[in-house]
């Protein structure tokens, strides 16, 4: 696991490991971070999720891919709300507390870019399509046997499947269910 030096409030700086959670300044910061191919088999990227905010619950999420020369190469931001859904016991007779909520979302931070979550290749070359943005993409990305898929869950349904296109130089969502 790799140590990282960050500015919390850009005030202080502190030396952690990705999935610690540090509450400094009024300030509650939920971290993850993976290197790992992803534009070419041969250069690891990187893959860092932070979440940042007064309350776990009430955290807006980061949520970037760097290329191994830097270039951010996807970012999307959302809450930390969002990490909540399918997971969570709730039923008519156990409603999550709000302690069980934020450690849930510090778990969902933790394994987001577990292995379980990248696929090579993103597409299998026998795979049907399914739900997609555009079907050269599909296409593109299916002919490729050296890309590399990465799938993550918003909320219950939102699930969302990306790759790195080397045709277009940029990464696309290549499969989606809302």
């Amino acid at each position: 696991m790799r140590t990282h030096l960050v500015a919390i409030a850009g005030l202080a700086f502190l030396v952690l490991k990705p999935g610690w959670e540090v509450r400094g300044q009024g300030q509650v910061f939920l971290h993850a971070e993976r290197v790992i191919p992803f534009t070419t088999p041969v250069s690891a990227d990187t893959f860092r999720l932070i979440a940042i905010g007064r309350d776990t619950l009430k955290a807006s999420l980061t949520f970037s891919i760097h290329s191994s020369s830097g270039r951010t190469i996807f970012i999307e931001k959302f809450s930390a709300l969002d990490l909540i859904g399918f997971g969570l016991n709730e039923s008519d007779q156990h409603r999550a507390t709000k302690a069980e909520e934020r450690q849930f979302i510090a778990n969902r931070v933790s394994h987001f870019f577990d292995d379980d979550r990248f696929s090579s290749p993103a597409i299998k070359p026998t795979e049907p399509a399914r739900e997609f943005v555009d079907l050269s993409v599909w296409r593109e990305l299916r002919k490729d046997s050296t890309a590399i898929g990465f799938h993550f869950l918003l909320g219950e349904e939102n699930n969302r499947w990306i790759a790195y296109s080397k045709h277009q130089g940029k990464t696309v969502v290549y499969r989606h269910s809302d």
